[in-house]
């Protein structure tokens, strides 16, 4: 489990002298290197969490609080069967928010695949995203976690993930908010 940061730079590597028919030809050659910087979850700054909220709750036993009580794998929070279903946390005041990493279930493809396409954003209440961090399409068959980085912003306490596309139950077994070392982005026009 990492997030990762890549940040680019053009390196000349070697110049060299080509003899031909019509003369000389010198040329550069360059490549890019990339500097990569990984964080585990072990080194990153993990936010408390609180006021788990689900869109709907399908039973009991599946409350929102399951999806941030410390067990990534085994626990699972359970919304009705709907369209755009979410689940939302609040941070504590003046938090940063930089990564958020989801925990998929893990007991098959069939029910995994659920999750499908979602987007992550931050707001000043469950279930609304004034800034969008970020969203994440495509095959969904893992426990993940799927990591989108929300770049440090502050503009709410509540970190929302909401699926976008067809109707299904939203299902995920954690939910983890960590803060970023990041300056905010601007707000949005």
């Amino acid at each position: 489990t990492s997030a990762v940061a890549i940040a680019a730079s053009t390196v000349a590597v070697a110049t060299t002298t080509i003899a031909t028919p019509s003369g000389h030809i010198t040329a550069a050659i360059a490549i890019a290197i990339s500097a990569v910087s990984i964080s585990t979850p072990s080194t990153l700054t993990p936010l408390s969490l609180s006021n788990p909220t689900l869109s709907s709750v399908y039973h009991s036993a599946f409350p929102a609080s399951n999806a941030i009580d410390g067990d990534d794998y085994n626990t699972l929070a359970a919304s009705n069967y709907q369209t755009n279903a979410w689940l939302s946390v609040e941070t504590p005041a003046s938090s940063r928010i930089g990564l958020v990493a989801l925990y998929n279930r893990n007991d098959g493809e069939i029910y995994q695949n659920l999750l499908g396409s979602f987007e992550v954003g931050v707001g000043s209440a469950a279930g609304t995203i004034s800034f969008l961090c970020g969203d994440y399409s495509g095959a969904t068959n893992s426990v993940g976690p799927f990591v989108l980085n929300c770049g440090g912003t502050s503009v709410g306490r509540w970190v929302t993930v909401r699926q976008v596309g067809a109707a299904r139950y939203l299902t995920p077994t954690g939910l983890r908010v960590y803060a970023s070392s990041l300056e905010p982005p601007s707000p949005s026009p």
